[in-house]
């Protein structure tokens, strides 16, 4: 106590004043009230080393309260007995924004605890003998002094099923319509009033929104209020229906999906009746379109990594300059890209092309518009499509990995320019190619979106990869095996890439491996390669990544390489290490993408582990739950490429989503995202399967961290 300190208040009360009064309540009540207790000789107070707080906590051996209800008992026989002015700073709720009495040790709200007292004749010394739960060497357990005994029940778990939740606010909605679903989060829904109207539980309106829901046990779906207490605690809550049935159906361990989808990958879905089998596309150059054709087509090719898809695209136009006298007759080709380092690197491989004459353009060298008059070939991300003028000439759009494309034209804060400009290009286009290596149906859904049914599939069924192997290891310790494994080649002077879902993790490979040095004792030469990354070195490194990373020993590289990049040295690299995070936001068809940026190489290890970090990744996949998700949503909650393509239907008393591309676009790939978060192991399994790689498992030895068992099985 420092008596320097001002007064609490008006009628000059201080903190010794205070202090002073409520000792002499302590010892009254602890003398009257507790006479099975020892007789009060001392007490032992501990007060906040915030000067400026006016808290302590007294400390008497003898008096433990077994919950926050005695303990709450107790601070109003206190309050009580030092009477008004005093008892004001006394704060009977425990939310402690005033004085807060309260026992070392005792229990806060909302938790129960039963404490045993030790041994008298062991002497109390330590500070643990005054603590609510002594070591078990007990002679007794004290009852409930200051509150009546109340059973303890089990702690309320919500069911965090946003599936079930969304249908049980659903049935909220559609009884009171004057209802918005807002967050679910957490197994809870919080409802947002349109119109201020009485609350069907506390019969008086709210200036504020008050109501939230939640699933019970059952099934069923419970709304309550919060103020529910106050105006009627007697109130249990409303039920609605039944919102889900729940499985008593155990969840597999991840070691056991690991093994499972190792051991029967799914095939990927069919895109086409008509499956071809070509090594090279350059073979089979009649599967792209003709583009002199005055005839509007779309053509979709999914063909895996490694066939060529874009050398035979850049050969098939460049044979086009002999069929015309004038290269600015041909179309304009627009290559779209979803980052600049697929612009880059497309550029480079452009770049015979420009030797024939063609008028190249990269968006990142011009300034203002990009004309197709002025140019035979713009490559522009996706961000940057609404610099493109059009004219009378026709072009042709390339969506060169086409998946990629989808997610960064529905994300970001310019998701709405970026879907305006690209439904101008799609729709305006005289021929549409898209090219992915894992196109699927919400590919094609996207495509028929912005040029109607009539798209031309093109399904490569060739693998690639057939008597490779890819060994998949599962390390809880974030991929720390893989590391070593890594690092060791890395001092035995082989070249090893590595794969990462993050930045941060692709530094920190880099750092460390930059400190190790190669059996001639020469440091090892190694980059990253991230989003952020210094723009000037990703730009040089990608207009040749042939000679780039040929100078390297070691490169660590996330998704912004995903796609279009290419290193197709024979032999340089003796080994490409992926860690990821199963509950990551990379897409999985991303990761498989990374996998195989590098060619060539003898041996790759996918190396995973489960880190939850969010529920969000694992909101249920479903292409209705998603719309009905927008619809419910609140307007400051809603995705940016939506806004504008939702209207209240007053018919309904609800909001509806309209069918127009952008809302189809954004449910497909978030549809696809989910899928990507909750089958993470099964997809990545299926994609690698697909190119006709055999899928390795191997086991580890945690005790020394070298490999053990393999279980592998072969895809011939």
């Amino acid at each position: 106590m420092n008596p320097k300190f001002p007064s609490l208040d008006e009628s000059k009360i201080s903190r010794e004043d205070l202090l002073s009064k409520i000792l002499i309540a302590c010892v009254d009540i602890i003398n009257t009230d507790l006479k099975h207790f020892a007789i009060l000789d001392a007490f032992i107070l501990a007060s906040s080393s915030n000067a400026n707080k006016c808290s302590w906590h007294i400390v008497y051996k003898y008096a433990r309260f077994i919950d926050y209800r005695d303990l709450k008992g107790f601070v109003k026989k206190v309050a009580d007995k030092v009477g008004k002015p005093y008892s004001k700073f006394i704060d009977i709720g425990l939310y402690k924004y005033r004085f807060s009495l309260r026992l070392l040790g005792s229990a806060k709200e909302d938790r129960v605890k039963r404490p045993a007292i030790s041994s008298v004749k062991k002497g109390y010394h330590k500070l643990e003998d005054y603590l609510v739960q002594p070591k078990w060497n007990a002679s007794e357990i004290w009852p409930q002094t200051f509150s009546p005994e109340k059973p303890e029940r089990e702690e309320f778990q919500p069911i965090e099923d946003k599936t079930a939740l969304s249908i049980g606010a659903s049935l909220v909605t559609a009884k009171y319509g004057w209802f918005e679903i807002g967050d679910i989060r957490k197994g809870f829904v919080n409802f947002q009033a349109q119109s201020l109207e009485t609350c069907p539980i506390c019969d008086i309106k709210h200036e504020k929104d008050q109501l939230y829901g939640f699933l019970l046990s059952s099934g069923s779906f419970m709304l309550r209020c919060y103020r529910q207490k106050q105006y009627k605690p007697d109130h249990k809550g409303l039920i609605f229906g039944e919102a889900t049935k729940f499985s008593a159906k155990p969840k597999r361990g991840i070691v056991e999906r690991i093994s499972n989808a190792i051991s029967n990958p799914h095939s990927l879905v069919r895109l086409s009746e008509t499956i071809i089998n070509v090594e090279k596309l350059r073979d089979s150059p009649e599967v792209y379109p003709d583009f002199l054709s005055t005839e509007k087509t779309t053509t979709l090719i999914r063909s895996p990594p490694g066939t060529w898809k874009t050398t035979a695209l850049r050969e098939i136009i460049m044979a086009l300059k002999d069929k015309v006298h004038d290269i600015s007759s041909l179309p304009c080709f627009i290559w779209i890209s979803y980052r600049k380092s697929l612009s880059n690197e497309s550029k480079a491989k452009l770049n015979d092309l420009k030797a024939l004459g063609f008028r190249i353009c990269n968006y990142q060298n011009m300034q203002g518009d990009l004309s197709i008059n002025e140019w035979d070939i713009i490559i522009v991300q996706v961000e940057s499509l609404f610099r493109v003028k059009f004219t009378a000439r026709p072009f042709v759009a390339i969506l060169d990995e086409a998946n990629a494309i989808m997610r960064q034209m529905s994300s970001g804060t310019n998701a709405r320019e970026s879907e305006n400009a690209m439904r101008d290009v799609l729709r305006s286009a005289r021929h549409v190619l898209a090219m992915d290596a894992f196109a699927n149906k919400s590919t094609l859904a996207f495509l028929k979106a912005y040029r109607g049914e009539d798209i031309h599939i093109v399904d490569n069924g060739y693998q690639p990869r057939i008597g490779e192997t890819v060994e998949f290891i599962y390390d809880p310790n974030s991929g720390a095996e893989a590391m070593r494994i890594g690092y060791d080649l890395l001092r035995q002077g082989k070249r090893v890439a590595f794969v990462s879902t993050g930045a941060v993790m692709a530094r920190a490979l880099v750092e460390k491996a930059s400190k190790l040095s190669k059996p001639d004792n020469s440091p090892v030469r190694a980059r990253a390669y991230y989003g952020d990354m210094d723009g000037k070195q990703r730009q040089i490194d990608f207009s040749n990544i042939n000679v780039a990373w040929s100078e390297l020993d070691c490169i660590a590289y996330t998704n912004t390489v995903e796609a279009g990049i290419s290193f197709e040295v024979t032999g340089h690299f003796d080994i490409v290490i992926a860690i990821s995070n199963t509950a990551t936001p990379v897409h999985v068809e991303a990761l498989a993408q990374m996998l195989y940026r590098i060619r060539d190489c003898p041996r790759r290890i996918v190396s995973i582990f489960y880190q939850k970090n969010s529920n969000e990744l694992f909101r249920p996949p479903g292409r209705e739950n998603i719309r009905a998700e927008l619809a419910n949503a609140r307007p400051n909650n809603l995705p940016t490429s939506i806004k504008g393509h939702r209207e209240w239907d007053s018919n309904t008393v609800s909001y509806k989503i309209d069918e127009s591309p952008a809302v189809i676009t954004f449910i497909e790939v978030e549809h696809q995202k989910r899928l990507s978060a909750r089958y993470f192991i099964e997809k990545l399994c299926s994609l690698v399967a697909s190119t006709g790689a055999s899928l390795q498992l191997i086991k580890m030895d945690e005790s020394r961290g070298v490999i053990g068992n393999r279980k592998k099985v072969r895809n011939e």
